[in-house]
């Protein structure tokens, strides 16, 4: 099989193709009415990384918008390993997107079409990792927090803006507070305990991980409503994502947090995750 220059790969209705020929028409209600939902993954060590977490969490974010998944999580699966050995990366993320389907009244959902991508990881400058990086503070309460779906308007409308301030994310806050950044979930530290919101959020699977870590080195965790005015006093703030890691925060805004650098307990959050992952294909949970 000749590999597309780009190393993206899809498979969709059991073939593997490049991802420039994939084509779908325009009457998915996705293009349509922007009605659809993805998941995203990746690999370490050529290994998927939780994917029954994340395939459970695809699984609940199809449910709460009416659509079926296509195919039961078994040939999921292998679809996903299938695309894995198919495609040259030793390391990829793997995105799954399932579209509203076609639709004869551009309302009504008919066939889902699903699409299993597998894509080259960012190349992130570690100089945000050792530094921290800024985000944009937007107020804005996103439809169905916990169903991961394709709708990212506030966000894609900000980009320029954030772009041109040098700013990595925008964090939203609104009715629920303090809630998430618009592809990661964000933690405060303050007097050595983290404190993140659990609700009306997207429960991230590395925010599990990342949770369970602060268990075992002690760090104490508190979930609970965060207000805007908890960014004035926080000692520390970071970021978690599939590919975000563990990603300091030193500014928020015009707000600079704590000392405007990386803190101790962010670093060792950062550095138990990154053992973790280092690890993951020969030690699992």
């Amino acid at each position: 099989m000749s590999l597309s220059s780009d190393n993206r790969w899809v498979a969709h209705r059991g073939q593997i193709t490049p991802l420039a020929s994939c084509l779908i028409p325009v009457n998915d209600l996705a293009i349509m009415r922007g009605y659809g939902m993805f998941d995203y993954f990746r690999t370490y060590n050529g290994h998927p990384f939780h994917m029954p977490d994340h395939l459970n969490r695809f699984e609940h974010s199809a449910a709460q918008l009416g659509l079926s998944t296509t195919m039961p999580r078994e040939e999921l699966q292998a679809t996903i390993e299938q695309l894995l050995k198919a495609q040259p990366l030793r390391d990829a993320g793997i995105r799954l997107l399932l579209t509203g389907g076609y639709s004869a009244d551009s309302m009504t959902s008919e066939s889902p079409n699903l699409f299993v991508l597998s894509e080259p990881l960012p190349v992130f400058n570690s100089q945000q990792f050792a530094e921290g990086v800024h985000l944009m503070l937007s107020a804005f309460d996103r439809e169905l927090p916990q169903v991961k779906t394709i709708n990212y308007l506030q966000s894609i409308r900000l980009l320029p803006e954030r772009k041109k301030n040098n700013q990595y994310e925008v964090l939203y806050h609104g009715k629920s507070g303090v809630t998430e950044a618009s592809r990661s979930n964000f933690f405060l530290v303050k007097n050595g305990t983290v404190r993140t919101t659990g609700e009306n959020v997207l429960l991230g699977i590395t925010r599990k991980v990342v949770l369970g870590l602060a268990g075992k080195l002690g760090i104490p965790v508190v979930q609970e409503r965060v207000e805007v005015d908890a960014l004035y006093d926080a000692d520390e703030a970071f970021l978690t994502g599939t590919n975000t890691k563990v990603m300091p925060v030193v500014k928020v805004g015009e707000q600079t947090i704590g000392n405007g650098q990386p803190g101790e307990v962010t670093r060792a959050l950062m550095d138990a995750f990154n053992a973790y992952t280092e690890q993951w294909g020969t030690i699992r949970p």
